[in-house]
């Protein structure tokens, strides 16, 4: 995550609370990870 991380921080928050960026970051992986699901069931 930490060589992932700073690229993202740039478009998310401008880096000011990286915590809440990863949070944001993983919340919206895991969105992704179930529309597939649901994509997939359809």
């Amino acid at each position: 995550m930490t060589g992932i991380t700073p690229d993202l921080r740039h478009g998310v928050t401008g880096a000011k609370n990286p915590t809440l960026d990863i949070c944001d970051v993983s919340n919206e992986l895991s969105q992704h990870r179930q529309s597939d699901r649901y994509q997939r069931v359809r």
